[in-house]
């Protein structure tokens, strides 16, 4: 998979540090990622027993028990997040991505396709940021509408041909029945349909028997 220079994150450069000071970054990085990787695994499995106290307790009940346990909803939230992200993508994705990540790709704005994207990148090791999963994620988001509203536009045009067939092929009387029950059909499409058919100003009445 090609990657922009947008969807790597900058590396650190050591080499602009004297060696004493390497070392000691080198120590801190270590400490961090190591530290950063059992926090992580252990929101995992907070997540993963709050699952399974959630299909215990009582319906209603489940809010006062997280607080029980000394935890606000919105942090027992995410970490039931980051345990089903876990369950769905695996545990080493998760742990890479963090809690953060994990809860912005778990919305359901989100398409499958970019998370998949994102997952391969993980396993190749290149986890993209957090502003750059952002802006891949608006991204995505404005193209899905730019789709949809073309699609909506090709659909217009269909059933106006579809309408101008219909009206050279049909007599009147067929055509203002047929305008008729077309525009009491719940698909909207369909009620479209209908209202290009013959007269405009047709009442919506009772819907003719069709022998």
């Amino acid at each position: 998979m090609t990657k922009t220079a947008q969807d790597i994150a900058p590396c650190f450069d050591f080499s602009e540090y004297s060696a004493k000071d390497r070392l000691e970054l080198q120590s801190i990085k270590i400490g961090v990622s190591r530290t950063h990787a059992a926090i992580v695994r252990d929101a995992i499995r907070i997540g993963e027993e709050l699952q399974r106290a959630r299909i215990i307790v009582r319906h209603g009940s489940y809010e006062s028990f997280v607080r029980e346990c000394g935890l606000e909803v919105e942090t027992a939230r995410g970490y039931v997040t980051i345990a089903a992200f876990a369950a769905a993508h695996g545990h080493e994705v998760a742990a890479k991505l963090g809690i953060a990540r994990c809860k912005l790709l778990s919305t359901a704005a989100v398409a499958a396709e970019l998370v998949k994207c994102v997952t391969e990148e993980v396993h190749a090791g290149q986890a993209p940021g957090m502003e750059q999963l952002k802006s891949r994620i608006a991204s995505a988001g404005r193209k899905a509408a730019h789709s949809g509203t073309r699609d909506l536009m090709d659909d217009s045009r269909d059933l106006e041909a579809l309408a101008l067939q219909l009206n050279g092929a049909l007599e009147a009387d067929l055509l203002g029945q047929l305008a008729v029950f077309l525009a009491q059909e719940r698909p909207v499409r369909l009620r479209a349909l209908g209202d290009l058919l013959g007269n405009a100003d047709v009442e919506v009445a009772t819907r003719p028997t069709v022998h």
